[in-house]
């Protein structure tokens, strides 16, 4: 008869004993803005096949930037979050401001992952909470 889950739980692995709960570490992440500001904020949605997919957001004095995935979007929002988040990772990367970044990806050619910013379509917000109740 095989071991159950509470025999292995308590039985000694190589670096001791097994557990649900695994312990990570980031040895290494590339720049990021800063996720959260108390600052006014730029935004513009990002929009794919007509639809909004969510808002790409920048403070307008601090070097703060992300993505807030509007709820009627569902699963797409939250997957475009994700793929901006890597476009922002690349902006800071390259020595682009928050303020820059936005500028250099608006009406660029749309693309299924992230849609595309349209020309003229940045806003300004008083935060990032405001935008979020935008957002819902």
């Amino acid at each position: 008869m095989p071991p159950s889950a509470d025999d292995r739980a308590e039985r000694p692995g190589p670096r001791g004993p097994l557990s649900e709960t695994p312990r990570f570490r980031t040895l290494w992440a590339p720049d990021a803005y800063a996720f959260a500001c108390d600052t006014a904020i730029r935004y513009a949605p990002a929009v794919a096949d007509g639809q909004t997919l969510g808002y790409l957001w920048v403070s307008i004095t601090e070097e703060a930037a992300g993505f807030v995935p509007a709820d009627a979007a569902g699963d797409d929002g939250w997957n475009t979050a994700v793929a901006w988040s890597a476009r922002l990772r690349r902006s800071k990367a390259e020595g682009l401001t928050a303020l820059e970044a936005l500028r250099a990806w608006t009406d660029m050619p749309e693309e299924p992952r992230t849609g595309r910013i349209p020309l003229g379509s940045a806003r300004t917000a008083p935060s990032v909470d405001d935008l979020t109740q935008l957002a819902q």
